[in-house]
C-alpha cells in the first residue's frame, strides 16, 4: 500500500516524498485510517517497523485540519527516545513541537510550553513536576500517545503516566509497544473506548533480515577479541551494547587506542554530553557506540551495520530491542552476541524465550593469536566523584588528624579560685578488706580432709550489707 492511496493532505504527501518514504508499512497501512477516523489504539509491532510515523501522520493531519489550536501529546520513557520523536516531528514538517525531559534547565522548556506547541513529547516524570508546579495547562490536549508502553511500565512510570491522564480531556488516546505486554495494555484500559487491536507479527520475535550469531569466550577474552574482529570486518557504523555502565569507559579507550573512533552513551553523563554524542554518531563522526540498554529504545539510525552483545542481556526483550537497531528500513543487518562464563544462566532463559538457538559461530584461531598484541588503557571503572579524587591525589601532603579538646562552658562559681591556686583533692579513703589467708593445717595428702581445700565462698550482698549497718 502506498502513502498516495491513504487521504491525507497534499503538504503531508510532498513531504513524505522528498523524504523519500513511498511505501508505508505494514503498521502504518493498518493504524493510520482508524487514527485519523478518531478511534482508539493498542498497535504492537517489532522495533524498526515504522511506529513512530504510524502515530506522527494522523496528529499532523488533525492539527493542519482544526482551527482551533489544539496539540497532542506523546509520552515517551527516555530522554533520547524523546529527542528522536521530535526529530522526527519536524522532518515530517510539524513546526511547533516543544521537548519536555528531564536532565535540562525548566526556564527552557517552561518557556516552549507558553507558546502553545502543536506537539508535546515528553516523559513522565518532568511533564508531572510541571503539572504539579501548575506551570501548564493541559485543557487543549485532545489527542494522547504512549509510545513504548512496555518499556515504561517496566521502568516504573505507569503510576505517573495514569496521573497525567487523568488531568486531560482525552477524546483519543492510542498504544504502541514494540512486545506484546499485556500488563501494559490493560493498564490504560479504563481510559479507552473500544480500542482497535493491532497486531503486526507481534510473536515473531526474531528478526529476518537480521543475520545473528553467538561466540563464546572467556571473560579476559571477550574486550580483545571485539576490538580484533571490529578491526578485521571494517563494518561501520557499530553500536555495541554492555549490561553496566562502568565498563563502558574503558571498551571505549580500548578501541580508540586500537585506531577505531568510539564514544560511550550512557546515564553517568549529562544530558548535554548524550546528546553530542548522539548528534555525533548519526552524523558520522566515529564509528562506534558503546551504550547500554536505556539508549537501546531511542537511537535510531537506518545504517547500523552491526549491533555486538558485549553481554547477553539479563532481560530478554532487551536482546530483541538492541539487534532492532540494525536492518532498519527494509535493509539487512548482523548482530554478534559474545557468551562468557559468566553468561550461560542468562543465555539459557534468552533462547528459551525466543524459543530457537541463537547460531554458534567460532572463534577464529587468528584472532585469538593476536589477543596480546591489542592495548588495553587503564581506565577507573568505578568512577569516583571530584572530592573523592582530590583527597586520594593529595593524600601524601595531609597531615593526620587532632581531635581539638573540648572546652567546657564557664559556670559562675560562688567562691571564684585565685589564679595559680590548686585544689584540694578529697580525701576518699576505701575501706580495706584484709586478707584471710587460709591455714592448712599439716595432713597428709591422702588424708586431707575435701572441706579443707575448697576455697572460703565470697559472702552474699545481703551479709556484707548486715556487716555495715553494725559498724555504723
Amino acid at each position: 500500500m502506498l502513502f498516495e492511496d491513504i487521504p491525507l493532505r497534499e503538504e503531508i504527501h510532498n513531504q513524505l516524498k522528498s523524504l523519500g518514504f513511498q511505501e508505508a508499512t505494514p503498521i502504518q497501512r493498518e493504524s493510520i485510517p482508524p487514527a485519523l477516523a478518531g478511534k482508539d489504539l493498542i498497535a504492537c509491532a517489532k522495533t524498526g517497523s515504522g511506529k513512530t510515523l504510524a502515530f506522527l501522520i494522523p496528529i499532523y493531519e488533525k492539527f493542519l485540519k482544526s482551527n482551533e489550536g489544539i496539540s497532542a501529546l506523546v509520552l515517551a520513557p527516555t530522554r533520547e527516545l524523546v529527542i528522536q520523536i521530535k526529530d522526527e516531528a519536524l522532518r515530517l514538517g510539524m513546526e511547533n513541537v516543544a521537548a519536555i525531559y528531564g536532565g535540562e534547565g525548566y526556564e527552557k522548556q517552561k518557556l516552549a510550553l507558553k507558546q502553545n506547541p502543536a506537539l508535546i513529547v515528553a516523559t513522565p516524570g518532568r511533564l508531572l513536576d510541571f503539572l504539579r508546579s501548575q506551570t501548564i495547562s493541559v485543557q487543549r490536549i485532545k489527542t494522547v500517545v504512549l509510545d513504548e508502553a512496555d518499556r515504561m511500565l517496566d521502568m516504573g512510570f505507569l503510576d505517573d503516566v495514569k496521573t497525567i491522564l487523568r488531568q486531560i480531556p482525552i477524546e483519543q488516546i492510542s498504544l504502541f509497544s514494540a512486545t506484546l505486554n499485556y500488563e501494559a495494555m490493560y493498564s490504560v484500559w479504563e481510559f479507552m473506548k473500544d480500542p482497535v487491536e493491532i497486531f503486526v507479527n507481534p510473536e515473531q520475535i526474531t528478526h529476518e533480515k537480521i543475520q545473528q550469531s553467538l561466540i563464546h569466550l572467556a571473560r579476559e577474552e571477550k574486550l580483545p577479541y571485539i576490538t580484533l574482529y571490529l578491526k578485521e570486518e571494517n563494518q561501520f557504523p557499530v553500536i555495541l551494547f554492555s549490561n553496566t555502565k562502568h565498563i563502558i569507559p574503558q571498551i571505549a579507550a580500548t578501541l580508540r587506542a586500537n585506531g577505531i573512533a568510539a564514544e560511550g552513551l550512557s546515564s553517568v553523563l549529562s544530558q548535554a554530553k548524550r546528546k553530542k554524542v548522539l548528534e555525533g554518531f548519526k552524523q558520522g563522526k566515529f564509528q562506534v557506540l558503546v551504550a547500554t540498554d536505556v539508549a537501546s529504545r531511542g537511537i535510531h539510525i537506518d545504517d547500523v551495520k552491526l549491533v555486538v552483545n558485549f553481554d547477553i542481556p539479563q532481560d530478554p526483550e532487551n536482546y530483541v530491542h538492541r539487534i532492532g537497531r540494525t536492518a532498519r528500513a527494509g535493509k539487512e543487518g548482523r548482530s554478534l552476541s559474545i557468551c562468557s562464563e559468566a553468561d550461560y544462566m542468562e543465555l539459557e532463559k534468552l533462547e528459551s524465550y525466543l524459543k530457537y538457538k541463537i547460531p554458534v559461530e567460532q572463534p577464529r584461531d587468528e584472532l585469538l593469536a593476536k589477543l596480546n598484541e591489542v592495548t588495553i588503557p587503564k581506565t577507573r571503572l568505578n568512577q569516583k566523584t571530584h572530592r573523592t579524587r582530590h583527597t586520594d591525589r593529595h593524600k601524601h601532603k595531609m597531615k593526620p588528624y587532632k581531635q581539638k579538646a573540648r572546652v567546657k562552658a564557664s559556670i559562675p562559681r560562688k567562691h571564684p579560685r585565685k589564679r595559680g591556686a590548686v585544689r584540694k583533692k578529697e580525701n576518699r579513703t576505701t575501706p580495706q578488706v584484709k586478707k584471710q589467708v587460709l591455714q592448712v593445717p599439716a595432713y597428709p595428702a591422702a588424708t586431707m580432709p575435701r572441706t579443707v581445700l575448697t576455697k572460703a565462698k565470697k559472702p552474699s550482698f545481703f551479709t556484707r550489707l548486715k556487716k555495715l549497718f553494725r559498724k555504723s
